[in-house]
């Protein structure tokens, strides 16, 4: 299982978003890749997204599908698709700015 937390600490007043995870999860073996990658996401079911601007956070649990008994290692892709709010008028319009950010896990399959 596989935990995310998002937040904005350093920009208070800027709020941002987070619209939506995925994770990609393959696994290998000494040759190479064994399977074509396994994709979870978690989409906002709101507009603009949840937000992660502090002290909000998002958290949620990923269960890591079953890999090839040949695995040595997974790899555990994981994106995140963010908006950041860049500017607001006086009647609410809102200018949103989209940035993504990626994270790669690594993990080891030790066999006894």
């Amino acid at each position: 299982m596989v935990t995310l937390r998002a937040s904005n600490k350093n920009k208070r007043s800027q709020k941002i978003y987070l619209t939506k995870v995925t994770v990609n999860v393959t696994s290998f073996d000494e040759s190479g890749q064994l399977d074509i990658p396994q994709t979870i996401v978690d989409s906002a079911n709101l507009q603009p997204g949840f937000i992660v601007t502090s002290p909000n956070t998002y958290n949620q649990s990923f269960d890591i599908p079953a890999v090839d008994r040949a695995a040595i290692r997974i790899a555990i892709d994981l994106s995140y698709e963010l908006l950041l709010e860049v500017s607001r008028d006086d009647e609410g319009i809102r200018d949103l700015a989209k940035q993504v950010a990626t994270d790669r896990l690594s993990v080891p399959i030790i066999t006894r």
